[in-house]
């Protein structure tokens, strides 16, 4: 039996040892793993075939093929064959850890393999050209040697995969502590990029970040600033959007296996002579936010670069994606702010859209249905009816001006005067002629010359008419105020010296207590004015202040303005008026129309017009 075994020691066994050393030192794949450890279990037990089967399954039946040994197409009825026994062989081995089936002229055994310390789950089947049951045993001891290679090479594989990942978790730690000293996203996003850069070997690294629909380059490694119109920076953009559309890791050349598109990163390429590039998602919330795209001119990026890759990019999108949102101007942080307060009552897609059109329904609803207060709006002036024109009692000319337009004036001022000279002078001469007649007069009656004497009594009356009429003008030459009220018109001030006509109208006065509002309504409104609405002016001096008008009188005939036929409107106010109101004084006036709806109050008068033009 042993014969069998050393027949050639210097060749199997030492070939054995050899081979049973290599795979313990084994790091690689697990299918290569599984197929060396095949081959070394079939040399170390002489075996024809051989197979390592998995269970699956609580049911023995259930069952996964490792590996097989020989692997030639010439073994396959030897493989259909230990794979019939499964099976069979696994509830054996489950129960005693071994099976043993002689045939004639072979035999089949199994062995259990140890996956860890508890897991009996993998078995591997042998056929044997012998059917002596001591040597088979021998042989079965021989497995059983080193049935627990294979938990030995899982240990192996998860201190070297725990080796990995602490390896990776500290570039984490060390990558965050340099973005957490960051408090800015331009400074961070440039972090980002150089430490990329340096830690994978690639000869540049660009950050891009998705707005509106587009993808811009906010950073490239090593590079302070960069002109975002160049054609490079643009193709390369366009290689991120080709990621971004796709929702997907790109790498280029495309990995055998891989349907994605990647016509733009082909472009980019070849245009700035970079072989080898990937493109990387940032997701935040499963959103993409941002792409990363790494570039390499002398070996590719490996699957386990790419997870690597995966790892430290989610780790860092969210502090990137914080700096982002906080280093916008306020405008923007508000409107990101209400939008995430709104999405927890809309949803988190088109949050914007739905507010709007959730906001035009209500508007919708409110101007449909809610009456508000509806005021006709028309220009205004203030008018009084008590007004006075003072025009020139005689000719002359003036020479006292006391008074402006605007100003208030009293009962009896003098508002003008006129020169008085040349009255006064004709006082003078008509007094001396006076005298005169009145001596002729005496001397006549004491000659007693009756004809001289009543016509120097005539002259002498016709001197006292005239001097009474000049005496009379130099009374009027004041002009005085008829009655407590403003002056409206009249600006003589630059007048003075200027020469009047008898009848001349110098002044336009007017009495403040009486007066009134009167707006220009629009033909097109004046069906919705009641006699008695109230309503309020603002004048354009003071348009912040406000005075309450009711509605008087509506003039039932039209006046022909230059844009349309308006209607006058006589409003009365409700309280005292100010000192500084004005006749003439222009403004705005709102009269009260009752309640109507928003809506009625936007379209009335297109739908009157349509109903105008349409109708036959």
């Amino acid at each position: 039996m042993s014969s069998t075994l050393i027949a050639d020691p210097g060749s199997t066994l030492l070939e054995s040892l050899r081979l049973l050393q290599q795979v313990r030192n084994f790091e690689g794949e697990s299918t290569a793993f599984w197929q060396l450890f095949l081959d070394i279990l079939t040399q170390l037990s002489q075996a024809e075939a051989a197979i390592i089967a998995l269970r699956t399954g609580e049911d023995a039946s259930q069952s996964r093929i490792l590996a097989m040994h020989p692997q030639s197409g010439s073994t396959t009825g030897y493989c259909k064959e230990l794979s019939a026994v499964i099976p069979e062989f696994s509830e054996a081995c489950r129960k005693t850890g071994y099976a043993f089936v002689a045939y004639n002229g072979y035999s089949l055994i199994a062995v259990n393999i140890l996956l860890d310390l508890n897991t009996q789950k993998c078995l591997t089947i042998l056929r044997l050209p012998t059917t002596d049951k001591n040597e088979a045993a021998f042989r079965i001891n021989a497995l059983h040697s080193v049935s627990d290679i294979p938990a030995q090479y899982r240990l192996q594989q998860s201190a070297l995969s725990a080796m990995k990942n602490q390896g990776r978790l500290t570039d984490i730690l060390d990558l965050m502590a340099l973005l957490n000293s960051q408090n800015r996203f331009m400074a961070c996003a440039m972090t980002v990029c150089n430490e990329l850069a340096a830690r994978f070997s690639c000869d540049r690294v660009s950050l891009g970040w998705y707005k509106k629909g587009y993808v811009r380059v906010k950073a490239m490694s090593h590079t302070d600033q960069f002109e975002k119109k160049m054609e490079a920076v643009q193709q390369l953009e366009l290689a991120m959007e080709e990621a971004f559309d796709q929702d997907s890791d790109i790498v280029f050349p495309v990995p055998e296996g891989c349907t994605y598109i990647c016509r733009d990163h082909e472009v980019y390429s070849k245009e700035q002579d970079s072989p080898f590039i990937t493109t990387i998602p940032l997701r935040k919330n499963g959103q993409t936010v941002a792409l990363c795209t790494l570039e390499r001119s002398k070996e590719t990026f490996e699957k386990i670069h790419l997870q690597q890759l995966r790892v430290v990019l989610d780790q860092i999108t969210t502090r990137l994606n914080e700096l982002y949102l906080r280093d916008r101007w306020f405008g923007a942080r508000l409107a990101n702010w209400i939008r995430a307060k709104l999405s927890r009552i809309v949803g988190y897609d088109h949050t914007w859209t739905k507010l709007l059109c959730l906001s035009g329904s209500v508007a919708l609803l409110i101007m449909s249905f809610v009456p508000v207060r509806y005021r006709v709006d028309a220009p205004m002036i203030l008018r009084t009816d008590d007004i006075s024109y003072i025009t020139a009692p005689f000719d002359g000319y003036i020479q006292q001006v006391n008074i402006k337009p605007g100003e208030l004036v009293k009962s009896n001022q003098i508002l003008l005067s006129i020169d008085k000279k040349d009255l006064l002078l004709e006082e003078a001469s008509l007094l001396a002629e006076k005298n005169r007649e009145s001596r002729e007069v005496e001397k006549a009656r004491a000659a007693g010359e009756l004809a001289d004497m009543c016509i120097s009594q005539a002259r002498h009356d016709q001197a006292n008419a005239k001097l009474d009429i000049v005496r009379y003008r130099l009374k009027q030459a004041d002009i005085l105020a008829p009655y407590d009220g403003v002056l409206i018109e009249g600006d003589q001030q630059e007048k003075i010296g200027a020469p009047v006509k008898q009848g001349e109208i110098l002044f336009k006065t007017g009495r403040i207590k009486d007066i009134y509002s009167e707006s220009k309504v629009s033909e097109l409104e004046i069906q919705n004015i009641q006699d008695g609405a109230e309503g309020e002016i603002a004048l354009a001096g003071k348009p912040q202040e406000y005075f309450k008008i009711k509605v008087s009188l509506v003039v039932p005939s039209a006046v022909v303005d230059d844009r349309e036929n308006t209607f006058m409107v006589r409003c009365a106010f409700t309280q005292p008026v100010p000192d500084w109101f004005r006749p003439g004084m222009t403004g705005v006036s709102k009269i009260n129309a009752g309640k109507k709806t928003i809506l009625w109050i936007i379209s009335h008068r297109t739908i009157d017009f349509l109903r105008l033009k349409l109708w036959w």
